[in-house]
């Protein structure tokens, strides 16, 4: 029995994308650690802003994504390289097609960043054309797990993690200027483009074929799109609108000072975020709808345990883990390392619920966008200090955490009460 689970392909695919996924975030902590060392306070509060800001802007994406791996996933396995090839010179081709629009949205943008966000007119840039390039990277990883070539999948994402880590280390570190950062990264997301297109040219060579899409509107009225592109919308952005709005009210040091306590923050979701993602699979999988529950519980219990166990080291080694990671210029925020470890305890469970709850097609996934309006309102009422800051993120998270439970609870209700 168990040499079958492991010769299992979904299993087997699943576990390959899971490690992936836990590399590249090891590699950008590591790259955002790197920065973090290297830059100045205020040059570092402005890259995790301009972070921020890529992030919520390339969240549409994700439903583009979707939407390319189940059109393409509905094809015959081998016809699918060939029509995403087809898809490939489309999307280029669309581009191409109204680069005028893009252009006046892009300065429309631009003019509006420059004007309310607070950053620098090169990092304003950097956004928008990372945008555009985000798009582009996300058709290859979208369409290399349409092909179920997993395998290539797992190397491609992860190598260019490492890549950049490793010109980090080497590059940022020797000239640590927004502009080389910024030129860094750009050239790098290029790299990963080209080599993106040469896996798929080399798939089928230049035979491709066309595949017709229904209205965008037309995906966007169904649930199983709708649901889980607001739910990935409330659940990035209070992960990043708090980032957002210090870099907009407080000074530019006390932005590099809280982009340092979320990263010490995402540590912990680093950790649980591999078990959530296959709690996610289990979720959705028919057969183990009798053992959700109690695959939920175990995950939930293995992320309260890491929150607790980061929450008490850091309250405990504080100063040591300030000076292990980062330098003096970050001893102010020792004291605040076990609000941090609170807040991504916390944001861990909301992924964890967020997961169960999108797998289920629940409009109770939605809940974080409430959320979300309570913790911008709550910041910019709320800002005279980090402190003030952790402490909203954690009460929104908190009574965000309590609504999902009330939703789990009746959930389970109403499925005892069917069965």
């Amino acid at each position: 029995m168990f040499k079958r689970i492991l010769q299992n392909r979904f299993l087997q695919s699943s576990f390959i994308v899971t490690v992936a996924s836990f590399l590249v975030s090891i590699f950008n902590w590591g790259f955002n650690l790197i920065i973090a060392k290297s830059m100045s306070l205020a040059d570092y509060g402005e890259y995790t802003s301009v972070l921020s800001y890529v992030i919520l802007f390339t969240i549409p994406f994700g439903a583009f994504g979707f939407i390319l791996i189940r059109k393409l996933g509905s094809i015959n396995k081998d016809e699918r390289q060939v029509y995403g090839r087809g898809m490939e010179v489309l999307l280029y081709q669309k581009i191409l097609q109204n680069n005028l629009l893009l252009a006046v949205v892009g300065i429309g943008l631009f003019l509006l960043l420059a004007w309310k966000a607070n950053l620098e007119s090169i990092s304003v840039l950097y956004i928008l054309v990372t945008v555009i390039v985000t798009l582009l990277q996300t058709f290859y990883l979208s369409a290399f797990q349409a092909y179920e070539l997993f395998l290539i999948y797992g190397i491609y994402l992860s190598g260019m993690s490492f890549l950049r880590l490793l010109c980090g280390a080497i590059f940022i570190r020797l000239f640590p200027h927004l502009q080389f950062l910024y030129l860094n990264l750009f050239g790098l997301a290029l790299l990963q483009i080209l080599i993106g297109h040469f896996i798929q040219v080399r798939t089928k060579q230049k035979l491709h074929k066309q595949l017709s899409f229904p209205n965008v509107f037309t995906y966007l009225k169904r649930p199983s799109i709708y649901i889980p592109l607001l739910a990935t919308l409330g659940i990035l952005g209070i992960a990043n609108i708090d980032i957002i709005l210090v870099k907009k009210l407080m000074m530019s040091s006390d932005a590099g000072l809280y982009g340092a306590v979320t990263l010490l923050a995402k540590v912990i979701l680093y950790v649980t975020a591999p078990i959530s993602s296959v709690g996610y699979i289990f979720f959705t999988g028919k057969e183990h709808k009798q053992h959700v529950n109690q695959i939920f519980w175990l995950i939930a219990g293995c992320t309260m345990i890491a929150g607790i166990g980061a929450v008490i080291f850091y309250s405990l080694f504080s100063q040591f883990v300030i000076h292990l990671f980062f330098d003096e210029r970050f001893a102010s925020i020792g004291s605040l390392l076990w609000l941090s470890g609170i807040y991504g305890t916390l944001y861990s469970l909301v992924t964890l619920f967020s997961h169960y709850f999108v797998a289920k097609n629940s409009r109770v996934s939605l809940a974080p966008l409430v959320c979300l309006l309570g913790q911008v309102c709550g910041i910019y009422f709320f800002h005279d200090s980090l402190r003030q800051v952790l402490m909203v993120n954690s009460g929104a998270l908190i009574i965000l955490v309590i609504a999902y439970g009330l939703g789990f609870v009746i959930n389970r209700r109403d499925a005892d009460y069917i069965a």
